[in-house]
């Protein structure tokens, strides 16, 4: 899953995100300002809701991960495929609560506490509305696009102070940027395209990616999510 390890800190400095913060929105000409505040109260009110949903992430225009599976804000559960060498595929089961997390191969099951590496490596499958404020903050542009009842909020960047996409470090951008559209206020796709430069930080013998598609459609859910099966009270914990 994921193409390398940077050595990192696991918190960024709060004094660092507060600067970016206020220099990438202070920045924004007054009706990209607007659009910014619109497009942060449409994620504020549909991150209350459950979803069914499927997630496509491509590196270097092939499949390097895909989901189906349902997100809420307290609950989620993820079947997840990545492909193999051999050509073929390899499946697992992730469970999200409030405070741990579950993972299920097979007749084995794991368990793990935040935060946790896998769930950077996850992310922003975990918690995309989250994933999608702390990244509008560093937006050198914001676009909305309205047609009939579907709107359209796409963000450009140039860099990131650091971000994480599946467990690859982003911070200098040739062209990226992040799209999500709704549909009567209702969230239909979330699509972040990157075009990343490489960070001095990846080790020169490691793989990093030239582009990346991540995008992952939201159907709402009304019904009960899947509960967290019994034979996950005999999870083994992990590191």
């Amino acid at each position: 899953m994921v193409t390398f390890r940077p050595v990192k800190k696991w918190v960024i400095p709060i004094l660092a995100i507060m600067i970016g913060s206020y220099i990438g929105f202070s920045f924004l000409p007054s009706h990209q300002e607007f659009a910014y505040k619109q497009w942060v109260q449409q994620l504020n009110k549909n991150e209350q809701k459950s979803y069914h949903v499927k997630t496509n992430f491509l590196k270097d225009d092939s499949i390097a991960f895909e989901s189906n599976g349902y997100w809420s804000s307290k609950h989620s559960k993820f079947r997840i495929e990545t492909p193999v060498s051999n050509g073929s595929s390899f499946q697992f089961d992730v469970y999200l609560e409030e405070s741990q997390f579950y993972i299920h191969t097979g007749n084995e099951w794991r368990k793990g506490q935040y935060p946790h590496r896998f769930i950077e490596e996850l992310s922003p499958l975990d918690n995309p509305f989250q994933w999608c404020k702390e990244i509008l903050r560093n937006a050198d542009k914001i676009t909305r696009i309205k047609q009939g009842e579907k709107e359209t909020y796409t963000a450009f960047f140039h860099t990131f102070p650091e971000i994480e996409l599946q467990g690859i470090l982003l911070k200098k951008q040739k062209n990226s940027s992040l799209s999500i559209s709704f549909q009567k206020g209702q969230i239909q796709s979330m699509v972040f395209k990157a075009a990343p430069i490489r960070p001095n930080e990846v080790p020169f013998l490691s793989i990093y990616p030239e582009n990346m598609v991540y995008q992952i459609d939201f159907t709402l859910y009304n019904g009960k999510l899947p509960n967290l099966p019994k034979e996950a009270s005999s999870s083994i914990p992990i590191d």
